[in-house]
């Protein structure tokens, strides 16, 4: 194998250069997403996977199995969960140390960006002697300093994703170090790649679809594998396939776990044979379209249905990919590098779509992180192209300048702004509803967020998000929660019971419920009338079993109404009715879990917590 630096066209750069342009780009990146530190939590999964995550309580063995047997998120993410839970075990529940971690692994996937598009860079046929270092910084910092990154590193609980990306592309600078370095270096280089490749499918499913991109680079640019078919299994090519097998596998074991998951919390119960191909069309026109104009992001968005705004077509957006896809095949000999960043786009997006999630729409902000890197790295090349063509005029060379250094400018100040609107709960769903006015998931979540502070507000917010929404469980429990904090047990009776109508599967509805009926049996027993309080609380107890609270007022309810002389009927103590009537541990992490935008706003995810 000839080393990298013989390779024709391979970069002959001074030691700094790299270091330097590194550097740059790692604190151009720390720059941009410094604000992130002031943020808090959100509740928009941060409460669920950080502050109610038992999980994270504490490093014991129990917990440490538990984070690589837990299925019940929807994604298997065991190595996400332990560095949740060594933040946690360091600085306690204070969102700062989450968000540094996120921040420092984001600037690190940055620079590894940096490394992986000079190299690539410096493969393509016909590239120059001069290092590509810098168009590879333009490269990098569109990645870093892109507005549709923002989800990934602002709110504290998608570190996971984050890990992901990171080890990808780890994982792929190690294989292209492998394949185009010394052939001493070869067979260390490779194990460490698919030792990374094994931590991404550990941190969560971003970056499963490698294997396909390493095909496609072997291809273009490295043209290790020739076009025609009668060449794939020849003696030559043989190798090249070979080394994929680990990727492969650990591809496809990551897939199954994560398929597991989804099928415990339910997410692919809704799947349907029309799905697949509506979701693909969708997903792939709009995360391009936000990639070239990252304008009005959100934390959700409901592109398909009555709540639509604007609904997106899937057949204008078929249109649009089968359009580009031929178009791109036509054009491959003149430009190869447009359709292998498709290839790449497309292999990438699929662990997004709808075999993954099972829903009508599934799409976050944060689920381009690996899916768009290739097209900044177009980006760099046809900058580099640009310098190289430009060098002779004067004026075109500037162009090529005002370009390269307004356009990450631009980036980051969209995400500047973009960052603030996490902040905390009440200003991200604040700019939800000034977009969105009818947004029913926004006015239930900021209902919730100011539940206590403002709960006049919070009640209009409430009952405004189940007016527009009657079927979305979510508003009718947190009404709950407001009527069992003021006392009025009746009303929080009757909205626990609504919310469990609507979403039988909620579980914070039935527990919401048991308290509801072990306040009104704690009056009760205070009123005198004894009986009654056991019936009540033996209610409560039926519907929250691993209460110890419940537990402890039924049994001195129970006693008291013994000493009187009286033996309820059919009264078997809290012991033998909750082995008889307990329900699945891990349901609350389960139905509390990761859950696509869909169930959240279809009001088949349950909302967090407890009630007090």
């Amino acid at each position: 194998m000839t080393p990298a630096s013989e390779l024709p066209g391979a970069p002959t750069p001074k030691p700094s250069v790299p270091f330097l342009a590194g550097l740059v780009v790692f604190c151009l990146t720390l720059a941009c997403f410094a604000p992130v530190l002031g943020n808090g939590f959100v509740n928009w999964d941060d409460d669920v996977e950080i502050l109610s995550n038992p999980m994270l309580s504490g490093l014991s063995w129990d917990n440490l199995a538990l984070m690589f047997t837990d299925f019940s998120h929807g994604a298997y993410k065991p190595l996400a969960w332990l560095t949740l839970g060594l933040i946690h075990q360091a600085q306690g529940l204070s969102p700062l140390g989450f968000h540094i971690a996120s921040l420092l692994i984001h600037c690190c996937n940055a620079t590894l960006f940096f490394l992986v598009t000079r190299l690539i860079l410096a493969s393509r046929p016909g590239a120059g002697k001069q290092d590509p270092a810098w168009p590879a910084v333009f490269g990098a910092l569109l990645f870093s300093l892109h507005p549709l990154r923002v989800e990934a590193v602002a709110p504290a609980h998608a570190l996971g994703d984050l890990m992901a990306g990171g080890f990808f592309l780890a994982s792929l600078l190690l294989h292209l170090r492998a394949v185009t370095g010394e052939d001493r270096a070869r067979p260390r280089l490779l194990v460490l790649a698919w030792l990374a490749f094994a931590c991404t499918g550990l941190s969560r499913w971003q970056g499963l679809s490698l294997p396909l991109v390493l095909v496609v680079l072997d291809f273009y640019p490295l043209a290790r594998l020739r076009s025609a078919p009668r060449t794939w299994a020849s003696p030559a090519s043989r190798p090249v396939w070979l080394e994929k097998l680990p990727y492969a596998a650990i591809s496809v074991c990551a897939v199954l776990l994560n398929l597991k998951a989804k099928v415990e919390v339910g997410g692919l119960a809704q799947a349907s044979a029309s799905l697949p191909s509506a979701q693909g069309f969708i997903s792939t026109a709009f995360y391009l379209w936000k990639t070239v104009w990252p304008s009005g992001l959100d934390p959700y968005y409901i592109l398909t249905g009555p709540f639509a705004r604007p609904a997106w077509r899937p057949e204008l957006c078929g249109l649009l990919v089968v359009s580009l896809s031929i178009g791109l095949i036509i054009v491959r000999r003149r430009w190869p590098s447009g359709l292998a960043v498709w290839l790449h786009y497309l292999a990438a997006l699929a662990p997004t779509l709808e075999f993954f999630h099972g829903t009508a729409m599934s799409v976050h902000d944060r689920y381009s992180y690996v899916a768009c890197m290739g097209l900044p790295l177009l980006a760099a090349g046809l900058l580099e192209t640009g310098a190289r063509s430009s060098a002779k005029s004067p004026v075109a060379r500037l162009a090529v300048q005002v370009v390269a250094a307004c356009l990450p400018l631009a980036l980051a100040a969209a995400s500047w702004r973009q960052t603030a609107v996490w902040r905390s709960p009440e200003t991200l769903w604040t700019h939800v509803l000034s977009r969105r006015p009818d947004s029913f998931v926004a006015l239930s979540r900021l209902g919730a967020a100011t539940l206590k502070a403002e709960p006049l507000a919070a009640r209009r917010l409430l009952e405004e998000a189940a007016r527009i929404n009657p079927s979305y469980a979510e508003p009718r429990l947190h009404l709950g929660r407001l009527h069992l904090d003021s006392g009025d047990t009746g009303s929080a009776k009757a909205e626990f019971q609504a919310a469990r109508d609507l979403d039988p599967a909620m579980l914070a509805a039935s527990q919401g419920l048991a308290m509801a009926h072990s306040n009104e049996g704690l009056k009760l027993y205070e009123a005198g009338d004894r009986s009654a309080a056991v019936t009540a609380l033996e209610r409560a107890f039926l519907l929250f079993p691993d209460s110890p609270k419940i537990r402890r007022n039924l049994e001195t309810a129970q006693a008291g109404l013994r000493a009187a002389g009286v033996t309820p009927e059919g009264a078997e103590g809290p012991g033998a009715r909750k082995r008889r009537s307990r329900p699945p541990r891990r349901l609350p992490r389960s139905r509390a879990g990761s859950m696509s935008p869909e169930r959240r706003q279809a009001g088949t995810r349950p909302a967090e917590g407890t009630p007090r």
